[in-house]
């Protein structure tokens, strides 16, 4: 510790005496060298003590000058930002990822520090980007751990009455192995998550059919849409009004990533698609379907029921999960004991199950934290 004190105080001497004797002998040299090249044309001899001491003078003058206006300019341009730098690398070493360093010039006049400075910033954004990744990833583990132990602890405690018959401790059991299954499955990706990491799986590219899979979700689509008549009236009123809304807004978006993404025709664009109309009219998606380019889908969607909910046509998903949440929180308020109570929390859970496999996505692919946060919609 005293030895660390210590260094810090030599870094901190505001007269630095090495640059003073360098400066000092230098000039001393330098005149001695003058002196003996103009040799002829004085007399060394001549020189008084008292011109000798007056020469000295001027140089300690001179070097003393030199030296502080040298160590002046070394804590401007050098000590000071580097002490910023110092005191914010501490506070991110403490936890602070809200740092901040500004930059001590503008762009066009920036120095190899503020290109030091901008990385460091970016290294912090990184940063606190994976911690809250890290942070909403353990949340989403340990619950996820916690409703499997509480299930199996349940129906242990269950099984261990004797007033049980033969068929319930079979139920029991079997909600057991269910739960056991489910974790070690969790435990499993976890495991493969920390090789992920640690780059031990390298990913081997595939040819993937996008368009059997769009069509295998809107025959989903389809199922959902017919099971729901089996509801009672409130329930089939509620559901149709969710469902609807979601397949109006999710044609909309395979229509544009289709169009702007791939080069696909016009009969497969139609065949992903789910052949249900709630709000949006057949005619208007065909129209998007016939556009020549993404402007065309945009002018037609501005003219249709949805034009004031997607706003964000980069990454649309985010503007889809904010008007869905708001359906069912809407529905939920004026209908709390009804069937979008459970529709909404397994929305959610979907949606929790999409962003991680994201985040793994983008840690397959190696992009920056800050590059995967884009994708997720939070």
């Amino acid at each position: 510790m005293n030895k660390r004190s210590g260094a810090r105080r030599h870094r901190a001497r505001y007269f630095p005496l090495f640059i003073f004797l360098a400066v000092f002998f230098v000039m001393a040299a330098m005149t001695t060298v003058q002196n003996y090249i103009i040799r002829d044309q004085i007399n060394i001899d001549s020189f008084s003590t008292q011109a000798i001491v007056t020469m000295v003078i001027y140089w300690i003058v001179i070097s003393t000058v030199f030296t502080l206006f040298t160590r002046w300019q070394i804590i401007r341009v050098y000590d000071q930002p580097m002490r910023l730098m110092a005191k914010a690398t501490r506070d991110v070493a403490g936890g602070d990822f809200s740092v901040y360093v500004r930059p001590l010039h503008t762009a066009d006049k920036a120095d190899y520090i503020d290109f030091m400075i901008e990385d460091f910033n970016k290294m912090v954004a990184e940063l606190g980007s994976i911690e809250t990744l890290k942070t909403e990833f353990f949340s989403n583990v340990s619950h996820e751990i916690k409703t499997p132990l509480a299930v199996i602890q349940n129906y242990a405690e269950l099984i261990q009455g004797t007033h049980l018959t033969d068929q319930q401790r079979k139920e029991y059991a079997s909600a057991i192995i269910q739960s056991t299954k489910k974790l070690s499955g969790l435990i499993t990706n976890i495991l493969k998550l920390n090789r992920l990491e640690q780059q031990r799986i390298q990913p081997t590219p595939e040819r993937y059919d996008l368009c059997a899979q769009l069509s295998e979700c809107a025959l989903q689509f389809e199922k959902i849409w017919e099971e729901k008549d089996k509801l009672d009236k409130e329930n089939r009123e509620i559901m149709t009004r969710i469902i609807g809304v979601e397949i109006d807004l999710r044609n909309i978006m395979w229509v544009y990533r289709l169009k702007k993404y791939y080069n696909v025709t016009r009969g497969t664009i139609v065949s992903a698609l789910v052949p249900i109309e709630y709000n949006l009219p057949h005619v208007s998606l065909m129209k998007m379907a016939d556009a020549a380019d993404t402007g065309g889908i945009l002018a037609e969607i501005s003219e249709g029921p949805y034009k004031n909910v997607i706003k964000d046509f980069e990454n649309p998903e985010r503007d889809f999960i904010r008007v869905m949440r708001r359906a069912y929180f809407n529905e939920i308020l004026q209908h709390p004991f009804s069937v979008a109570s459970a529709a909404g929390y397994i929305f959610e859970k979907a949606e929790e199950i999409n962003n991680i496999t994201t985040a793994l996505e983008g840690v397959r692919y190696n992009l920056p934290p800050t590059e995967i946060m884009k994708y997720l919609c939070i």
